[in-house]
């Protein structure tokens, strides 16, 4: 792991973000969360630990780059197909006389 030290209160502080940003979505009715955390759980460096809480026994592998934080192309093919499935549910549940149409596609 790279010589870091353990951060006790990062799950915490993570936590607290995440919170944040779901009250500040849950505010508007136009803006949809996409949950990427729940995604990634058990895809980090213990990804082939079967006794950790998140492992995935139908994908046991790493989605990150090497400095540990950005996705490799894996993780970045999960986050595509969890945004494009979170457009799609908002499409289903969203009234089409609901959706605004852009002033420039009014004009054609």
């Amino acid at each position: 792991m790279a010589g870091l030290p353990p951060w006790e209160d990062g799950l915490e502080i993570l936590t607290a973000y995440n919170t944040t940003i779901a009250q500040c979505a849950a505010k508007h009715e136009n803006v949809w969360l996409v949950d990427i955390h729940s995604v990634f759980l058990g895809h980090g460096v213990h990804c082939r630990q079967p006794w950790r809480e998140h492992y995935d026994s139908d994908d046991p592998h790493y989605w990150y780059y090497d400095n540990l934080e950005d996705p490799n192309d894996r993780g970045y093919d999960a986050i595509r197909r969890v945004f494009l499935n979170t457009i799609v549910k908002s499409l289903r549940e969203t009234p089409i006389e609901a959706v605004e149409t852009p002033a420039a596609v009014e004009a054609l």
